[in-house]
Parts: C-alpha cells; sequence; structure tokens
C-alpha cells in the first residue's frame, strides 16, 4: 500500500453477481467478509438457465405460498452488505 500512489481521493467499489440457487451460506459468507465495503452491490436473478429452460426465481416475481421471496426480498434489502451500500 503507497498512498502516494494510490492518491487521497476515496474510491468507490462496485460488485454485482448473477445468482440462481446460490447457498445462502455463501451470500452470507460474502457479505460478513465485504461488510461496509461496497458503494453498490447489484445481484442478477435470470428465470432462464443456461441450457435455457424455465426455472422458478428464488429472489423476485410473485410470492410462492409459503412467502419464502417474500422473506428473500426483505434479507437481500436489509443492509446486509452495510449501512452505506446501495
Amino acid at each position: 500500500y503507497n498512498p502516494e500512489v494510490i492518491g487521497k481521493k476515496r474510491r468507490r467499489i462496485f460488485w454485482g453477481s448473477n445468482i440462481a440457487d446460490d447457498s445462502w451460506h455463501a451470500i452470507g459468507i460474502h457479505t460478513a467478509e465485504a461488510y461496509g465495503l461496497y458503494h453498490t452491490a447489484a445481484l442478477v436473478e435470470s428465470n432462464t438457465t443456461q441450457m435455457l429452460t424455465k426455472r422458478e426465481t428464488r429472489y423476485v416475481g410473485d410470492d410462492d405460498e409459503d412467502g419464502t421471496k417474500a422473506l428473500h426480498q426483505k434479507v437481500m434489502k436489509s443492509g446486509i452488505f452495510g449501512p452505506d451500500t446501495d
């Protein structure tokens, strides 16, 4: 680390990832390690697999019978990446 080379201007760090059937453990571990680091975190979920077959979404769309999509959305929007992360 050399502050003369990097400069004193604070940089913003953006992070994005595709999610599908990812485990909550992997997402939780990453948020614990990167808490407060990112300016913006963007997660993208597709309703189609790489083989072009339809798949049920876990995080977006109409709620399912047991309310898990609503719960997943609340967790993702709860500030798990930090208080200042969009």
